[in-house]
């Protein structure tokens, strides 16, 4: 199917296949699209890096390039500040903006978004009733630490809840020392065992 029949499709100059337009790179600028798609493009770079030619045919003078500039740069971490103190200037001039893509993204994600909310939300109702509350930014970090992935089989998290190692109902507290976040299938087989009771233990 040529371009002109679908817009939402494109035919790739090398294996002439078409293809969706997220199957090719966008241009430097947003202007359009590669002609090559994805697939095509990284055949064609592993061939030229195999043979030494095209865009790797220097490529230890290259590198040597690139590691000597990263090197030579005075301060990093100075560098890094003034690019945060730039983007909240930014930010703060293009408020409307940020709030717009903050709309749009929770919309394309809003499955997502609602089974986030719920759960910090049983959580924080669970603390109130019991004296303890954890807060959001504690929930964040936790989920930082386990670095987006469930406690018990390690798999990345789309979805998540809020897990008691040591359930309530056999003694365990309501206390950060004594929660997780785990995926919902972990969670529901879980219920009210041990850790060192379920089929795949992971124990700390």
């Amino acid at each position: 199917m040529d371009d002109e029949t679908d817009s939402t499709l494109r035919t790739c100059k090398h294996c002439h296949v078409s293809k969706s337009l997220s199957a090719f790179v966008t241009m430097q600028g947003g202007t359009g699209r590669k002609h090559k798609c994805k697939l095509c493009r990284n055949t064609e770079r592993k061939e030229q890096f195999a043979a030494g030619v095209g865009e790797y045919a220097d490529w230890e003078k290259t590198k040597k390039a690139r590691r000597d500039a990263y090197v030579k740069k005075p301060d990093r971490k100075q560098t890094r500040q003034e690019r945060y103190e730039k983007h909240r200037e930014w930010a703060t001039a293009n408020r409307e903006k940020m709030n717009k893509y903050a709309r749009d993204c929770r919309l394309r994600n809003i499955e997502r978004y609602r089974e986030n909310q719920n759960a910090r939300q049983r959580l924080r109702n669970f603390g109130k009733r019991n004296g303890e509350r954890i807060s959001a930014l504690a929930l964040d970090a936790m989920l930082d630490a386990q670095r987006g992935r469930c406690w018990y089989c390690q798999k990345k998290l789309h979805k998540y809840h809020i897990e008691h190692r040591i359930p309530i109902s056999r003694g365990g507290p309501h206390h950060l020392s004594n929660i997780v976040i785990s995926c919902p299938p972990c969670n529901f087989s879980k219920g009210a065992k041990m850790p060192w009771e379920m089929t795949n233990p992971r124990l700390f």
